[in-house]
This record gives structure tokens, C-alpha cells and sequence, in this order.
């Protein structure tokens, strides 16, 4: 950024459209630069008007605004597309982005009144992060790796058409260290790939799947980041400010550009992921992890 080297320190903010302004004081509290929005759709609803709702995508524009107000990157997640795709039967994966990625990158906030495909607060776009393993028994929607993998290449290409200044990713991949059908090293390296995605929640994340991206990313000379890791409130704060530090400590260690949190928000009580200042051990670890 500006020439110099930039490592993203992240959080996702799943329930931050209730709390905008107030989700962008915390995260500059915990010395983050970057949040990520995710899930801002109605997957219940029809693609066809669901997927341009005013009233969400107007707090979505709130919530982008104030970060860049706050001075803080943004990584769009648009995985809610897919989600509500998926939730309406349709492969998400064969079906055509072209119309709700143009309009994307066409909208302007109305907030800020930039672009979406030209703000500069928005550092990474992910497009279907944690795909449905094709070889998983819960794949109903009949989804294959070709599939896959050509979407991929499709929404990179177009997306860097539409948006030649924001940097693209699959969105953090799972199911990597076994045979899901997901061939994550195939889209990886795809043209478009610029930034390798992965979320780590189990020990094969941590111990096999995050070792073979840094590898196999660094060989391809394009950096990678976890871009989602965390762990429930009810193990204890001190236990999860261990857990997160460690997650921390593994990333750098294998060379990651950096790591994002599930979730920064503000739950109290078990069951969350939630972390904030009443959670002072994992907040500080957040903290004590800023580059």
C-alpha cells in the first residue's frame, strides 16, 4: 500500500449493520485495520429481488462508509449471494454473476457517494469462501469441481473488468486436507487468484491445510491469508486469548499477509464467537497481534 508492504488485520462483523459506527470504534480499539462484512442478504428471499435490496444494501453502505471514516479497509464478502442462490435451489456455481457483480461494482454508496468498484476502502473482494465439498454427502445441488473451479475463473476475470483496482479472492476455503473435490490448488493459481483464502477452525486446518497454502501460495508468489479463524466464548477468555494468539503465531511463522477473526461484535453470553472489551484477554490478544 502506497509502496509499502501491508498486512491485513481483520475482523468479521457479522451484526455490525444494527451497530456501525459503534463496530468501527471497537475495531480501531483493537487496533485492527480491515473489517469484513458478510451475510448482509436475505437468503430466504427470491435472487431476483433479494439480492438488490435497497434497504439492506443501504446499511451495508453505512457500515462501509463509516470504516473508511474510521480509516479502515473493507473485505466485501459476497458469499451471501451465494448462499441465497443455494438456499433457492439453484447451483450457485453454473448460474450467471454477470448481472449482480455489474451492478456491484456499478453502485454508488449512498452514504459516501464512491463507487463501489472504485472506493478504495475496499481492499478485497471474496467471492464463495467455505464451498460445499462436491464430494460430501451433503451436496444436494449436484456440484462438481469442474464447476467449481470454472466459476472461479469466470467471477475473477469478470471482476477484474469490472474493478481493476480491487483485489480479488476465492474467500477463505475448507474441507482442503482430504479429497473434498474442492481443487484448491488449480484455483489458487487461477489468473485472478491474487490473494489465496483459507479459514482454519480444526486442528487439519492448522496442522496439514495452512502449511500446504503457505507452500504451494508462496511458490506461486502470491500472498495468502486466513481469513477466518476463532473460538467459542464458553471455553474461557483466557483459553481463547491462548487459542487466538497461537492462530496469530502460525500465520506469521508460515509467511501468511495476514489473519482475520470470527467474529468482533458485541455477545456476552455463550454460545458466540463474539469478542469485544468484555472479553479482555481476547481482545487484547487481537490487540497484541496488530502488525
Amino acid at each position: 500500500m502506497d509502496g509499502r508492504v501491508w498486512r491485513l488485520h481483520a475482523a468479521s462483523v457479522l451484526g455490525a449493520l444494527d451497530r456501525p459506527r459503534d463496530t468501527v470504534t471497537l475495531a480501531v480499539q483493537a487496533r485492527l485495520n480491515t473489517v469484513r462484512v458478510t451475510d448482509w442478504l436475505d437468503t430466504s428471499g427470491s435472487p431476483a429481488t433479494a439480492a438488490y435490496d435497497e434497504t439492506r444494501w443501504r446499511r451495508l453502505d453505512t457500515l462501509v462508509a463509516a470504516a473508511g471514516d474510521g480509516g479502515l479497509h473493507v473485505v466485501l464478502d459476497l458469499s451471501t449471494y451465494r448462499n441465497l442462490l443455494a438456499r433457492n435451489g439453484i447451483n450457485p456455481y453454473t448460474h450467471d454473476w454477470a448481472p449482480f457483480l455489474s451492478w456491484v461494482a456499478g453502485r454508488t454508496n449512498t452514504v459516501s457517494g464512491v463507487r463501489y468498484g472504485t472506493d478504495p476502502t475496499i481492499a478485497l473482494v471474496s467471492f464463495a469462501g467455505e464451498v460445499e465439498p462436491p464430494n460430501g454427502s451433503d451436496n444436494t445441488l449436484g456440484v462438481t469441481t469442474t464447476q467449481v473451479t470454472t466459476f472461479f475463473d469466470r467471477v475473477f476475470r469478470l471482476w477484474g473488468t469490472l474493478s481493476p483496482g480491487t483485489l480479488r479472492s476465492t474467500g477463505g476455503l475448507l474441507q482442503l486436507d482430504w479429497g473434498s473435490g474442492v481443487d484448491w490448488k488449480a484455483i489458487m493459481a487461477l489468473p485472478g487468484s491474487d490473494v489465496c483464502a483459507i479459514h482454519t477452525y480444526s486442528d487439519a486446518d492448522r496442522l496439514v491445510t495452512l502449511p500446504a497454502v503457505s507452500t504451494y501460495c508462496g511458490a506461486l508468489g502470491r500472498p495468502w491469508i486466513d481469513e477466518e479463524f476463532g473460538f467459542e466464548l464458553g471455553m474461557g477468555d483466557a483459553a481463547r486469548a491462548t487459542a487466538m494468539t497461537d492462530t496469530y503465531r502460525r500465520v506469521a511463522a508460515a509467511g501468511g499477509a495476514g489473519a482475520g477473526i470470527w467474529n468482533l461484535g458485541f455477545q456476552v453470553t455463550s454460545p458466540t464467537y463474539d469478542v469485544n472489551t468484555a472479553t479482555p484477554l481476547a481482545f487484547d490478544a487481537v490487540r497484541s497481534a496488530a502488525p
